[in-house]
């Protein structure tokens, strides 16, 4: 009798962790894939699209 609660409640907690580590995988890669959208969409624009503080190395006039 015992041994059927604790494997009843083992098993539930599996699936309670593997639910939880299932999500937050899903969200880190979601994540992950809409930075590197961003990063792509940077990296393709040409000077002329960039902020202008992109292009400055300094204060003092060169």
């Amino acid at each position: 009798m015992f041994d059927q609660i604790f494997n009843a409640i083992d098993e539930w907690m599996r699936n309670l962790l593997t639910g939880m580590v299932d999500s937050n995988l899903e969200t880190m890669f979601t994540d992950v894939n809409e930075k590197t959208g961003e990063i792509a969409s940077q990296v393709g624009m040409t000077p002329a699209g960039m902020e202008q503080q992109h292009l400055q190395h300094g204060t003092e006039p060169v």
